[in-house]
């Protein structure tokens, strides 16, 4: 955040408050893979405090953290064999896996398209799908001008120059206007992903005694 206006950030930070809010109500089976970028300061590594807070809370041998260098998580060491071993541990049905975090239109994106890629029932490592995968739009989030519908040709110019030109779409009306995150949603959804704008968690809730 410290090179961007707090504005840009400020979807980012509701997103993590409804993450840090969910975690103390999940079942303490739910296995939890948390993932940060390669940073390159000790302070860069701190997680927000609502969400560090509420992680500290769980039982350890639930919540496994991983660095990647990239925004793919399947480039994060450990993190294919913990999909793999996560595949494999349910007889009875497709065990899901639910993306929440940042950003919707990076390594949320990305994420989601390789575990797609390698685990549905189109891939070529199986002929049977192994994960549901899911992207869960009220835990997720992106810069602010990320939600900008523009033309394609403005649009073109905006991933260009990665987000530094947020210039307003001038072009005349009638035009098909899109959001950089309402096409990360396409393209994950056209890949198979199941795209929600609120995933049910009630199955997974803590039962009470």
């Amino acid at each position: 955040m410290a090179g961007v206006d707090p504005a840009e950030v400020q979807p980012l930070r509701l997103a993590f408050d409804r993450v840090a809010a969910l975690l103390p109500k999940l079942s303490t089976d739910i296995h939890l893979l948390v993932t940060q970028c390669l940073f390159p300061t000790a302070y860069d590594f701190a997680l927000y405090t609502p969400v560090n807070d509420a992680l500290a809370a769980r039982d350890k041998a639930t919540v496994k953290q991983v660095i990647k260098p990239g925004n793919s998580i399947l480039q994060a060491r450990g993190a294919t064999q913990w999909f793999d071993e996560f595949a494999a541990s349910s007889s009875d049905g497709v065990p899901t896996v639910v993306f929440g975090g940042c950003t919707l239109t990076s390594c949320v994106r990305v994420s989601a398209l390789d575990l797609c890629e390698r685990y549905s029932a189109n891939s070529d490592s199986s002929s049977q799908q192994r994960l549901n995968i899911c992207v869960d739009l009220n835990l997720c989030a992106a810069r602010a001008s990320n939600y900008v519908r523009r033309c394609p040709s403005c649009m073109t110019r905006y991933v260009t120059f990665y987000g530094r030109r947020r210039e307003p779409c001038t072009c005349k009306s009638g035009v098909d206007l899109i959001s950089p995150v309402d096409k990360a949603v396409m393209e994950m959804r056209a890949a198979g992903v199941n795209v929600y704008d609120s995933f049910d968690w009630s199955n997974f809730y803590m039962t009470e005694t």
